[in-house]
């Protein structure tokens, strides 16, 4: 839309629009008055008028439109559902390739002196006995302009002559000044993100306090409607601005704790008609009657070609400087708020699971100008992470590239690879690796964040160059199952984290959630089948507890990207005052606790140290069958928040059991193990 109405005692007057696709139009239940008046419209791309429900109130004075109609009417199910689009509204001696009235019962709309071809209307009438009617005959009624009579009426000739065109001169001593205020505009300090002992901070206080997450896929026209739909920075809603639409970035920001995240990553769809998942993905659509609000993606429109939607197909080496100019501007936003941008460079979401998610995305290949070779239809998840393409990885290297040229001089963005990648470890590195290419090439560290399966993050942080380049981490779709034992997605498989969730539960339970389900074939969306993962995926607090420990100990520098507060608080205050961080360092998770599996786990760096938590203050049994040496033991007790005096030394060689201490019982404790001598029998 070119100039929209959404509210009242709105005029637009002298208006010009060219190749407007909704060039005079107004919102839903905007409410009037409002009025276009002297306003043209040339080469129209699409009809003007009410397009969403119910204007009302709303005058059209001499409004042209040229190469399109102008229309008041029932849309019935177009433009999802708008029905009438406008009631007690008129058009005045306006002229238009066709013109189309109707009127709601109770509620007409008229048209005098108006020029066009009449469409739709069926009434036999006199203008005699039907005034309202008389536009067929095209000529002009008077007063030529029924909004300037009125006005003069109510207003006096004066204002009528206040709102007329006025000559400018240009010449030299005639030309009137206009005169701008050049006073430097004060810019906000800057509030830098740092780490600080294993923690996002900003100005010494702790960061990552709440996370704002990104409706990426919700959205509604309507005023009314689109404030329930949540912030989306890249969003663009025609004609409206507020929550919920375009969103005011300064709200956004406004509406976030102090350290707050904002997370955010493109969209699933472009066009709104995606919502509706019926879109079965044949490369032709017949409509092209794109759908707002839109969901902006970060590749440019080439001008060329028609994609999926109608519209010209993207050029993936070219960017959308609407998408990237928000992206930055959040960024400076957050910058001096004392905010975060978690900014995801994909979204994997469109290359899986259902057809309707794929038809528009920008690679796939009737969409775009560049041979990506991608698949016609999902799954084309592991197509578009094959970096052995030279075309795809190219597009890749060149968009990743980009993402950190534009927010190259920002502090506060912490970069991640999608908020659900489930692709090959390759392709991880191939972008950890274009990363720091471009560090080294701009002088510049930047945070990144890895959410990545299980297996590829344990990967990529035992490597000895690629992990000391990772900031952040989080627990990518993987959790300790109330029992102890691990769920965690695969990468590679070309399945969506929610696809293969199915795994979450045992097979048997499935089978017969999946025979009284409502959705025996696609049973990880079925009501029920939700219900029963949920209550697994929540676990226990001590296991939540595990796997942050886990990497914690570990990798002591690492900010764990948690959700949630800490539930052992006292625990972990006296493990990282009381055990040095460099021998934390060291430590890597072991299965070596034989009993206890859903409360007692181990920490080893073998030859020299072990940790053992017992969370339920049990005695625990320790597989030490591959150590041949004497360890001391010293306990750690929560409670107490130090290492208790009370010490004991026990031989490696076999399973041997860790008693908690006496005042301890029942409660949580960690037994520190340190090698003591090596047998001389036995040399490790």
């Amino acid at each position: 839309r070119v100039f929209s109405i959404g509210g009242q005692l709105t005029l637009v007057q002298r208006c010009v629009s060219e190749r407007g696709l909704r060039d005079f139009t107004t919102g839903f239940v905007a409410t009037g008055p409002n009025v276009f008046l002297q306003c043209t419209a040339r080469d129209a791309l699409g009809h003007s008028g009410p397009v969403e429900s119910w204007a009302s109130g709303l005058l059209y004075d001499n409004v042209i439109i040229r190469g399109d109609a102008l229309r008041m009417l029932n849309r019935g199910m177009a433009g999802q559902g708008a029905g009438w689009t406008t009631a007690n509204s008129l058009l005045w001696n306006c002229e238009a390739t066709e013109i189309q009235v109707q009127s709601a019962p109770g509620a007409p709309n008229q048209a005098y002196g108006c020029k066009g071809l009449i469409a739709d209307d069926s009434l036999a009438y006199d203008p005699r006995t039907m005034p309202s009617r008389d536009f067929f005959r095209g000529s002009a009624v008077q007063p030529a302009s029924l909004y300037l009579a009125q006005l003069t009426e109510r207003k006096g000739g004066g204002v009528a002559v206040a709102l007329a065109r006025a000559t400018i001169s240009t010449a030299a001593d005639g030309a009137h000044e206009f005169v701008f205020s050049s006073s430097e505009k004060h810019m906000p300090a800057v509030q830098p993100l740092r780490v600080e002992n294993g923690q996002f901070t900003i100005n010494g206080q702790r960061a990552w306090t709440g996370v704002m997450n990104y409706s990426w896929y919700l959205g509604q026209m309507p005023r009314p409607l689109a404030r329930s739909f949540g912030p989306a920075i890249t969003r663009f809603s025609p004609g409206e601005t507020g929550t919920g639409a375009t969103d005011i970035l300064e709200d956004v920001v406004a509406a976030m704790p102090p350290g707050g995240v904002f997370v955010h990553h493109y969209g699933l769809w472009y066009d709104r008609r995606r919502i509706n998942h019926n879109f079965y993905g044949s490369p032709e659509l017949s409509a092209d009657d794109a759908t707002p609000p839109f969901m902006e993606m970060p590749w440019a429109r080439s001008g060329q070609g028609r994609d999926w939607n109608g519209l010209s197909k993207y050029d993936l080496t070219k960017f959308n400087p609407w998408f990237f100019q928000r992206v930055k501007d959040f960024a400076d936003l957050a910058d001096t708020q004392g905010r975060v941008l978690y900014h995801n460079f994909y979204f994997q979401h469109a290359l899986q699971e259902t057809r309707a998610h794929y038809v528009d995305f920008p690679w796939r290949p009737v969409n775009c100008l560049q041979a990506t070779d991608l698949p016609d239809e999902n799954p084309a998840a592991n197509a578009f992470y094959d970096v052995s393409h030279p075309v795809r990885r190219d597009l890749h290297r060149r968009y990743i590239r980009h993402c950190l040229d534009v927010l190259k001089a920002n502090t506060n963005v912490v970069y991640g690879i999608d908020r659900e990648y489930s692709g090959p470890l390759a392709f991880v590195q191939f972008w950890l690796d274009t990363i720091a290419e471009w560090e080294k090439e701009n002088g510049k560290k930047v945070f990144v964040a890895l959410e990545v399966p299980k297996a590829a993050m344990d990967a990529i942080l035992a490597d000895p160059v690629r992990g000391p380049r990772i900031t952040a981490i989080d627990f990518h779709h993987w959790f300790y199952r109330p029992d102890g034992s691990l769920y965690t997605i695969e990468g590679g498989l070309n399945e969506a984290p929610r696809e293969q969730g199915v795994r979450i539960l045992p097979e048997a339970q499935v089978a017969a959630l999946r025979a009284q389900s409502s959705y025996p074939g696609n049973i990880v969306n079925s009501p029920e089948f939700i219900r029963a993962a949920q209550a697994v995926r929540v676990g226990t607090p001590v296991l939540r507890y595990r796997a942050l420990r886990e990497y914690r100990d570990a990798f002591p520098n690492l900010v764990i990207l948690r959700r949630g507060e800490d539930a052992f608080a006292a625990l972990t205050a006296a493990v990282e005052h009381e055990i040095p961080r460099e021998l934390r360092a060291k430590l890597r998770p072991a299965a070596l606790v034989r009993n206890q599996p859903a409360t007692a786990w181990c920490m080893a760096a073998p030859g020299a140290t072990y940790l053992v938590y017992s969370m339920a203050g049990e005695a625990v049994d320790l597989d030490l069958g591959a150590e041949k040496g004497t360890f001391q033991m010293e306990w750690l007790d929560a409670e107490e928040g130090k290492l208790r005096n009370s010490r004991r030394t026990l031989n490696g060689g076999g399973t041997v059991t860790l008693g908690p201490a006496e005042t301890a019982s029942k409660r949580p404790w960690v037994a520190w193990l340190t090698l003591l001598e090596i047998s001389p029998a036995h040399p490790l």
